[in-house]
């Protein structure tokens, strides 16, 4: 008797948005070409020829960046108006964080976080079935509300390869069903590993060990609790999912309502995620979540909140302190006696991939103080996403159709990319935006050493991710996985930036 051969599912299709238009312009970049064609020849006509060279030559200059990607995926202008904005923020002194001196005595008010988050607050709600979580409301540009829900993931190890599929099929109906989900605009996922140095195995040890325990139980527990912690890491994983404010008919959604809804719908989302390989979920804690960001700012406290809840002592800590100083360099974060580097994805894989495909890059590295991995997502409304579909489809056939001869590789599989999603889309299938940001927290002598890891364990997830340079500061919060969508806080509307 045979046994057949279990099928290896892969999954790809992964796309970068492509707009209509000529070289690597897009729509814009090309509207911009012909209307200084138009503008150069107008001025040729009344001014002379000479004028008119003038023009058309400013205009290849102001439009040539537009065209030039470079190593870090950015267009020529965007690269520079980052470099240009960094050095301006280095010069006025606002690349420094440091609460200490903008506390009550300072100013007679609360220490406040940096970057996106200072305008933020910490507000604990009650879900329908009674249980209190907190909630993070962003001010400032984007009136958001973030609800983080902790994740107690077993991993995929002695697990059959038929369940690691259903969990994957469900998560992609988890993620697909958040396009209906009234008011939401984001969602992410953290994974986040560092060394676990043994102290809550041992104060748990200590806890239940009593006087009269037999000497055996007591060189038992001893013992494991010394050689327990080598070699060993610890895994967290949360999910923040974030709203906005609606319409309600001819109304905005309030405050006070969208909070309300949020309780309701909580227990129904923690349900959705049932079957989906995230263990056991529940609505985090606003002392919880402030607990989280703290250990980002500042590692070296997580040892002092687990020996505190071992203890069973208060390890609260203010939403208004969670943030140790700081100091936003050009390629780095330096924070609290370590050094945080952000990545981000310029490329997803270009091939079709299997389930394990970022286990190297989710594993602990024993080189790394602490490793953070945040996969953002914006999902599509359903009608919407019958929208995107189309014009993908339409900018692919016209990319593959632009060329005479032989069409391009990369052309002919963007096209067929497109047709597979708009087929998909039209079956009921979900279409979502993701991007990957990985933090990877080192000593400052050791920051060599972390840029290497997560440059090969990138390279080994088949990622193509570089340095957010310029712009660290931003990227480590949002690889925090508080909910912060990064669309919402840019000064260039994401429907303009889209067809740059």
């Amino acid at each position: 008797m045979t046994t057949p051969a279990l099928e290896n599912r892969t999954y790809g299709n992964f796309v970068l948005p492509r707009t209509p238009g000529i070289w690597k312009l897009g729509l814009i970049g090309t509207g911009a070409v012909f209307a200084i064609g138009i503008l150069a020849m107008i001025v040729q006509a009344f001014a002379g020829l000479l004028a008119g060279l003038v023009i058309a030559t400013v205009g290849v200059i102001a439009i040539a960046p537009l065209a030039i990607t470079t190593r870090d995926g950015r267009n020529g202008w965007t690269a520079l108006l980052v470099k240009v904005a960094h050095q301006k923020a280095t010069r006025a002194g606002t690349t420094i964080h440091a609460p200490d001196l903008m506390g009550r005595v300072a100013f007679g008010a609360p220490a406040t976080l940096p970057g996106l988050l200072a305008k933020s607050s910490l507000v604990t709600i009650t879900d329908s079935l009674g249980r209190p979580f907190g909630i993070i409301e962003q001010g400032g540009a984007a009136k958001h509300f973030s609800a983080v829900i902790s994740a107690d993931a077993d991993g995929a190890q002695l697990v059959d390869q038929p369940d690691i599929d259903l969990w994957v099929a469900r998560w992609g109906n988890f993620l697909s069903e958040l396009g209906d989900e009234p008011g939401l605009v984001g969602c992410s996922v953290t994974v986040e590993t560092a060394p676990d140095p043994g102290h809550t195995v041992a104060a748990e040890v200590n806890r239940l060990l009593t006087d009269d325990a037999p000497a055996l139980s007591r060189a038992v527990m001893t013992e494991t609790a010394q050689r327990y912690p080598a070699g060993s890491a610890k895994v967290s994983s949360w999910l923040a999912i974030t709203w906005t404010p609606t319409r309600a008919g001819s109304r905005k959604v309030g405050r006070d309502e969208l909070l309300a809804h949020i309780g309701t719908r909580m227990p129904g989302l923690v349900s959705n995620l049932i079957g989906t390989g995230v263990g056991a979920a529940h609505p985090m804690t606003a002392d919880e979540i402030a607990r989280q960001v703290h250990i980002a700012y500042d590692p070296a406290t997580s040892t002092v909140f687990d020996e505190a809840r071992a203890s069973g002592q208060d390890a609260s800590v203010p939403w208004c302190d969670v943030a140790s100083p700081a100091i936003d360099q050009y390629g780095q974060l330096a924070h609290a006696d370590a050094v945080s580097v952000t990545w981000r994805m310029i490329e997803p894989p270009r091939s079709a991939v299997q389930s394990t495909v970022l286990v190297p890059l989710l594993k602990p590295h024993p080189d790394l103080l602490r490793k953070r991995v945040t996969l953002l997502y914006r999902p599509h409304r359903s009608d919407e996403a019958a929208r995107v579909a189309d014009e993908d489809l339409r900018t692919a056939a016209g990319h593959a159709g632009s060329r005479k001869g032989e069409q391009r590789a990369v052309d002919s599989r963007a096209l067929a990319a497109a047709r597979q999603t708009a087929a998909e889309q039209a079956s009921g299938a979900g279409l979502i935006r993701f991007a990957i940001l990985v933090t990877a927290t080192t000593t400052p002598e050791n920051q060599h050493k972390g840029e290497a890891v997560v440059s090969q364990l990138s390279g080994t997830s088949r990622l193509k991710m570089k340095p957010a340079t310029g712009s660290q500061a931003v990227a480590f919060q949002a690889a925090l996985g508080m909910g912060l969508v990064l669309a919402s806080h840019t000064r260039i509307p994401s429907v303009i930036r889209e067809q740059m």
